[in-house]
């Protein structure tokens, strides 16, 4: 048991001979106290706490190709999804497979919904539950939008007034381009501008239907003609079933928004809500709209000012700075759009079913940050290869990763329990290893992500030969994978995790103020690179990829992102902390920022009055954004800003500090030290390598801290944490370990010790009371040198394709599509699992050791003596073998299972058809060159070692 509540003397002798291979955590975590996930205490730190609700384990996308499904073959995946451990699907009907078997069904028809019924009430009679996406494929919409009920782009076209329009009299020819989307029936504005653009006219008005605008200036050469076009059907459903291909809705319009949403109520009419989704999830945004019909009305309501006027500025030219604000203009109120119109609107609808709404509104044309604030479970969109996110030896902090903290920052200030994300998205083709899952998990959950949802698993009847339907986006998790076997390890790893994810609240130091009107004032097609016809493509909103954010994130101060619209509805300040509906801050972060809205600055002057600490680092605002009433907007700025900075004085450490009322404004250009100013301290530990979120509940602040894959030497050592306490706890979320750590609190701070070999994580536990329990096993390595087994290997092939190879035996651990036997080229295409045997003595000079497997691609399950060790599915591939070896005769057993790429290549060579094609489909995960592909390292490529240990004892103090 552990110790008493008494001070501990640091055992300085012990600790200095520990060598440094940052003994593994997640095969040594070896307290006496091991329970399953879902064993039941309340209170108890030493017990992992039940998993109450579905969503606490990993979700996936199930996709169902042409909508078609059938009842048994629902059935089977359901139990294998619930077999390995999932919460969850989300169910996503996409486009069809050419397969002789499958059925046809129409998307909302009367068979699918008795599917989708069918499978809803299937999961939840498993303890799980489902999601849909309201829509045959992405993007809403479908066959029976009309093209007038549309999304829609602008055109905006120049058109040079000169002699060749002039006709009889005083009537000019308006002669439209050769185009059918700029037409007379697009038309929406037509303003004609003099050379100078001094001298501006709205003729909207004088276009007659045959297309003449009847005007009476002469001089044509004096002017230029700016024609602004609303054009509709700009976009179609992505990735649509076969009946389902037709127009996105227009979603800047409610009564358009709300016809849409109309086919699901009659499709929906009388079911019980128990056999309706939990949630409806707005996948990937992917379409083209930037304009709506009545935008030009909702601009001047909104702005102040008639944007038909500005329609030079608005393609780029004129004054850089009147097109900069104007641009600012046009882009938040397409935001406004979103935010006021589509969101609620959906949400409304989905209330109305009992539902829930999940967003993943990357790329939408408005600050992402307040939409995600509307959604009830906010969703990252975090696809891309794994060198996306991990190069260097480093997480890469551009868009990809620090997008996750979009979505993650309105959860943590309003409170929301969970944070998705569709993660694991053109991960890899059919090799991506576990190993790289559990890596980008990794990246995920450091992100704010704590709601993980697999991308995923195709829908595949029982009777699709093998590896069944597939869908090009995901990562091909499926049961047809070898490395299913060892899926619920995943799982675990992930819910284990998840379950403290979700606890109490985020606790990250600051706000990061996000300088949208920034982001909104940049110019994507200045004047002359495209004349005549502005181009949208190129917008940028919230990308989330400011230098600060990466230097503050280094150093160890996490952030939430915080907008305009947060500060002024939910942000109060109590005892000069930032208090908002769920969560507290010690200072809100302002870096670079050009343009502020003056009801914002105003708000910071107030926050400080009343004992906030707003630091300011770099440049300082200088200006407010938008165009209308420039000037007296402007002074009133200046004179607020002269406020803040009027009476500051510079520090010793270089910062200004300017204090209004019982606050204050930190300002200076060297981040770390306006942050030390303001007492926030940083996380120590970033500069060892090691990553961690932080969170907080009624009983503990809570660490999820991974080591980095590359950090060569690992972690074994006094690991320096800003939170006080008097004793913390260790969790293994891939073993399933709990331990008392060795913790030590002084006057310099407190300390925990860890042991974390490269690519291995923990939950740790501060406490404010000394919590008593089994302490936490910490082994070093012995002087004795570790044994590699060497001898003979049985090998025997007890799972995979078609035609299974014979046994084999090796003497040397390498690649089974290496061998050199009369069944090479049999090996080199098998994807399955082989079970590996062999037989040795116990080494003489040490008790207990650690099993290191070396290399394994991809996943093992390791057995001694005919008792199973464990699961592995990442690297370090270790584990303890405790005392558990006989002196002789010890029979190790690993099974291991590779990808499924090796079988594709094969069957690829021998052209043999093996995937149902995706009529004009995105089959780029699924194209393998025949001629050129080489074979996946496959099975246990070693070498196996024994590393003798012992268990040694840490003392805080």
């Amino acid at each position: 048991m552990g110790t008493k509540d008494k001070r501990h003397k640091i055992h300085i002798d012990a600790v200095g001979q520990m060598m440094r291979i940052g003994v593994c955590l997640i095969l040594l975590s070896l307290s006496s106290c091991f329970v399953g996930a879902d064993a039941q205490t309340k209170d108890n730190p030493f017990v992992w706490p039940k998993v109450t609700h579905s969503e606490t384990r990993p979700w996936t996308w199930w996709w169902w190709h042409g909508c078609d499904a059938e009842k048994e073959s629902i059935t089977t995946m359901l139990e294998q999804f619930h077999n390995i451990g999932l919460g969850g699907v989300n169910i996503v009907c996409v486009n069809d497979v050419v397969d002789s078997t499958k059925h046809n069904v129409d998307y909302l028809s009367k068979e699918y919904i008795d599917l989708m019924r069918f499978a809803i009430s299937k999961a939840r009679s498993m303890g799980m539950d489902a999601d849909i996406s309201p829509v045959g494929g992405w993007a809403f919409g479908g066959k029976f939008v009309p093209k007038e009920r549309s999304c829609s782009v602008v055109e905006v076209h120049k058109i040079p007034f000169d002699a060749a329009f002039l006709t009889a009299g005083k009537n000019i020819f308006f002669g439209f381009p050769q185009s059918k989307s700029f037409n007379l029936e697009n038309l929406q504005s037509v303003l004609v501008v003099s050379k100078d653009g001094s001298r501006r006219f709205l003729a909207t008005d004088k276009v007659s239907p045959a297309g003449t605008l009847q005007w009476d200036f002469m001089k044509a050469d004096e002017w230029d003609i700016f024609a602004t076009c609303n054009v509709q059907g700009s976009s179609k459903v992505r990735a649509a079933t076969p009946d389902w291909r037709g127009y996105v809705i227009n979603h800047l319009n409610k009564k358009d928004v709300e016809f849409y949403f109309s086919a699901f109520d009659k499709a929906f009419a009388g079911i019980p809500r128990a056999e309706l989704p939990r949630a409806y999830n707005n996948d990937s945004w992917e379409i083209n709209l930037d304009w709506t019909k009545e935008f030009f009305d909702e601009f001047k309501k909104r702005r102040g000012y008639d944007l038909q006027m500005y329609m030079p500025e608005f393609i780029g030219f004129g004054s850089a700075d009147t097109i900069r604000r104007v641009t600012c203009d046009y882009r938040e109120t397409l935001s406004d759009l979103i935010l006021d119109v589509f969101t609620p609107t959906f949400k409304h609808w989905a209330k109305s079913h009992d539902g829930k709404i999940i967003g993943e509104v990357q790329f939408e044309p408005a600050n992402e940050i307040d939409v995600n604030s509307l959604y009830d479970i906010p969703q990252a969109d975090m696809g891309g290869g794994l060198d996306w996110y991990f190069q260097n030896g480093d997480y890469v902090l551009d868009q990809l990763f620090m997008r996750a903290k979009v979505p993650a920052a309105s959860a943590h200030i309003l409170g929301k329990p969970f944070v998705s994300s569709e993660t694991y998205t053109c991960m890899g083709n059919l090799g991506t290893p576990l190993n790289d899952v559990k890596m980008k998990t990794d990246v995920d959950f450091i992100a704010g992500i704590n709601n993980t949802c697999y991308h995923g698993i195709t829908y595949s009847p029982n009777n699709a030969h093998w590896p069944g339907w597939l869908f090009y986006a995901g990562t091909q998790l499926g049961p047809f994978n070898p490395q299913w076997r060892n899926m619920k390890q995943l799982s675990d790893y992930i819910t284990r995790n998840q379950i403290f994810l979700q606890k109490g609240r985020s606790d990250n130091d600051v706000l990061f103020y996000f300088p949208m009107h920034d982001e909104w004032s940049i110019v994507t097609s200045p004047q002359g690179k495209k004349p005549g016809k502005v181009d949208m493509s190129n917008v940028r909103f919230a990308s989330a990829d400011m230098p600060t954010t990466h230097e503050l994130w280094k150093m160890g101060i996490d952030f939430d992102f915080v907008t305009d619209n947060l500060l002024a509805r939910y942000l109060t300040v109590k005892n000069g902390i930032f208090v908002s509906p769920a969560n507290q801050y010690k200072a809100i972060v302002i870096s670079n920022c050009n343009q502020m809205p003056i009801s914002t600055l105003k708000r910071l002057i107030s926050y400080a009055e009343q004992g906030g600490t707003i630091v300011m680092i770099g440049k300082l605002p200088e200006s407010v954004p938008g165009l209308h009433d420039l000037s007296a907007r402007q002074k009133q700025f200046d004179s607020l800003m002269h406020q803040v900075t009027g009476n500051r004085k510079i520090l010793a450490n270089g910062t200004a500090e300017s204090r209004i009322g019982r606050g204050r404004f930190i300002m200076g250009d060297n981040a770390e030290q306006c942050c030390l100013t303001a007492g926030i301290q940083r996380e120590k530990m970033m500069d060892r390598g090691l990553r961690y979120i932080r969170r907080s509940d009624n009983l503990s602040r809570i660490y999820f801290i991974v080591n980095l894959p590359d950090n060569k030497e690992g972690i074994d050592g006094w690991i320096p944490l800003s939170t006080k306490g008097k004793s913390a706890v260790i969790y293994d979320a891939m073993t399933g370990k709990i331990g008392k750590a060795a913790f030590s609190n002084n006057a310099e701070g407190s300390k925990v010790y860890l042991q974390l070999k490269p690519n291995q994580s923990c939950i740790v536990r501060v406490f404010d009371t000394n919590v008593n329990g089994s302490d936490w096993n910490y082994f070093q390595t012995t002087a004795a040198q570790p044994t590699t087994l060497k001898g003979n290997w049985n090998i025997s092939f007890i799972a995979g394709g078609e035609g299974m190879p014979h046994p084999e035996k090796i003497d040397s651990l390498t690649s089974w599509t290496d061998w050199q036997t009369d069944q090479d080229e049999k090996l080199k295409g098998f994807s399955g699992t082989a079970r590996y045997e062999t037989t040795f003595d116990k080494p003489a000079d040490a008790n207990r050791f650690i099993l290191d497997l070396g290399k394994v691609n991809c996943t093992a399950t390791v057995f001694l003596n005919g008792e199973k060790l464990g699961e592995l599915i990442s690297q370090p591939m270790q584990l303890l073998l405790n005392q558990k070896l006989k002196e002789h005769g010890n029979k190790l057993t690993v099974e291991v299972s590779s990808s499924a790429i090796n079988r594709t290549g094969d069957l690829q060579k021998r052209g043999v058809k093996w995937f149902y094609e995706i009529p004009g489909s995105y089959d780029i995960e699924f194209n393998i060159d025949a001629k050129t592909f080489v074979p996946q390292k496959s099975g246990l490529l070693g070498p196996v070692r024994l590393i003798p240990i012992k268990q040694i004892s840490v003392k805080g103090h």
